[in-house]
């Protein structure tokens, strides 16, 4: 298997001291970008629940209620988590324990701790981009990782599970390509362990080892197969590394499957118009500016409306679909399969795959979906920016102004990054993100914080996980789950009873509208309800009590 490399083993060791420099630098400018996300916007509901199960570990609270497909067993007497949901490990559960461990289980810790893996992830991307296109090469596209958009925020606001995702991606991706570069069967070991703890992280993983092997089959299956016949210890420690690392999904895996085969996860209506929405608002740069101007109301974050086109567009798909076009030159130019023409087709054809599964998934609407192909259009625009500036050595007649292009995309491209952070970092200032993904659920949650006097009851979806989070002392109760089997139950009206129900414009469920039913036949002078807003006075979600 041919690969790229820019120097001969020797220099690249003494290069690492920059390589290290280039990503503690890259450390500090991505600290200083989300250092107001450590409030702002408020703590969403599956950010939340994340860090609940954790903090119940940590204190040995047994909470009475979690997520329906969560699994727990006792660890040293408390509740250690397994599973968050069926197709959902709780590797980032596990990632969160030892900042809360060592400094306390807040929002800001939770935020920080997914940043600082991260860093760690983009230490294994420019590991590993290094041994693949060079020094130079890997120091820019950690930049262009590291400050895109969609990798950025998802990095500090990680709704998804998807830093674990990238952690567990860029480090497979490195001990993969040094494993086989130097024929070490540890390093193939740990290749396989990431990739697996990836796949239990969440099922979905498996898209992207999917379309990566099958690109890895289809342009260097030969060579592989030559080398694993020589060597089949190193298919071997692979191997047991991947099982080792995603055993513990297999069964939920194969029950997704004869559900799937069963046609209960057939594609619902309008999945391919969002889905195409999420692409091209990923590519812009515009995704996070929808998601906090819409308050996390995904229908309408795609509309006509002109809060639905924001300020906000960057240059980098256009980038990404230029260099796809070249590299497809270079892959196809002559008969002879070179190392920059495998490497070329390899990167083209994975990337087609990996997205090519995640439209035809169904329910893969979101970012956090759609990420799924990262690196991957990153590497694609670094290694046609190589092969551009290495074309006037190869062929000199090539134009002069090769060089200065693949300098002038690349910056151009770290310039839209920053402006898309900077717009959308305005409006979460000005707003403290909105609707469910408002910060004023953190102010309500402070002054309940130790109120054991309290029983809060959540009539809607993003209340119960925050709450359970960020309080310690009232008593929570979620019952749109019961709700949603079909089983009802009175509405208490006892004082020391506090609904929490959306507007309109937010609301998930319909469980509220009996609730604000009983609020519209009660005596005005015996309801109390507060409305909770934005930073410019849009509503976030109202408070109700009884008096009796």
């Amino acid at each position: 298997m041919e690969t790229t490399t820019s120097s001969p083993p020797g220099p690249r060791t003494r290069d690492l001291p920059l390589l290290l420099f280039a990503w503690a630098a890259l450390g500090v400018l991505l600290v200083l970008c989300a250092w107001r996300n450590l409030s702002v916007p408020g703590l969403y509901y599956d950010e939340a629940v994340f860090g609940h199960l954790a903090k119940d570990f940590l204190t040995g609270r047994a909470s009475l209620q979690h997520m329906p497909g969560s699994r727990l067993v006792s660890l040293f007497g408390r509740p250690f988590p397994l599973f968050v949901q069926s197709y959902l490990g709780a590797l980032k559960c596990w990632l969160l324990l030892p900042g809360f461990w060592g400094f306390g289980a807040t929002l800001a810790v939770m935020r920080l701790s997914m940043l600082a893996w991260t860093l760690l992830g983009l230490l294994f991307f420019l590991l590993g981009t290094r041994r693949l296109l060079g020094l130079p090469a890997a120091v820019a596209g950690g930049f262009l990782l590291g400050l895109d958009p969609a990798f950025f925020f998802i990095s500090v606001c990680d709704w998804g599970s998807v830093v674990p995702s990238f952690v567990c991606r860029l480090a497979g991706f490195f001990f993969a390509l040094k494993g086989w570069q130097e024929r070490r069967a540890r390093d193939l070991f740990l290749a396989g362990l990431a990739c697996g703890l990836g796949f239990f992280n969440k099922i979905d993983f498996l898209l992207l080892l999917a379309g990566c092997g099958a690109a890895l089959a289809a342009v260097y299956g030969r060579p592989l197969v030559e080398e694993l016949r020589r060597r089949p210890a190193l298919a071997a420690w692979g191997a047991a590394g991947l099982l080792l690392g995603g055993g513990a999904m297999v069964p939920g895996f194969l029950r997704l499957v004869r559900e799937a085969l069963g046609g209960a996860l057939a594609a619902g209506p309008g999945q391919a118009a969002e889905k195409a929405g999420t692409l091209r608002a990923m590519f812009d740069g515009s995704y996070f500016y929808r998601l906090m101007e819409h308050g996390g109301d995904f229908a309408h974050m795609y509309g006509d409306s002109p809060a639905a086109s924001p300020p906000v567009w960057e240059p980098f798909g256009l980038v990404f679909a230029l260099a796809f076009a070249l590299l497809g030159a270079v892959a196809l130019r002559g008969r002879r399969r070179h190392a920059p023409q495998r490497l070329a087709e390899l990167l083209l054809l994975a990337t087609v795959l990996v997205l090519l599964a995640t439209w035809l998934l169904p329910g893969a609407i979101r970012l956090h979906h759609w990420t799924l192909v990262y690196p991957l259009p990153h590497l694609v625009i670094l290694a046609a920016a190589v092969w551009l500036w290495r074309l006037p050595a190869a062929a000199p007649a090539a134009p002069r102004g090769l060089r200065p292009l693949a300098v002038l995309a690349v910056a151009a491209v770290l310039c839209g990054h920053l402006l898309a952070i900077g717009k959308t970092e305005r409006l979460l200032a000005d707003t403290g993100g909105r609707g469910l993904w408002s910060d004023s659920l953190n102010a309500f949650a402070a002054a309940v914080r130790t109120r054991r006097d309290l029983t809060i009851v959540c009539y809607d979806w993003g209340f119960y996980e925050p709450l359970a989070f960020l309080t310690d002392g009232p008593r929570l109760a979620e019952p749109i789950w019961s709700l949603l089997a079909g089983h009802r139950s009175a509405i208490p009206t006892a004082p020391d009873v506090i609904h929490l129900a959306h507007p309109p414009q937010y609301r998930v469920l319909p469980f509220s509208a009996e609730l604000f039913q009983r609020v519209n036949g009660a005596d005005p002078g015996k309801v109390e309800i507060t409305q909770y807003t934005d930073r410019q006075g849009g509503p976030a979600f109202y408070a109700i009590r009884f008096r009796g």
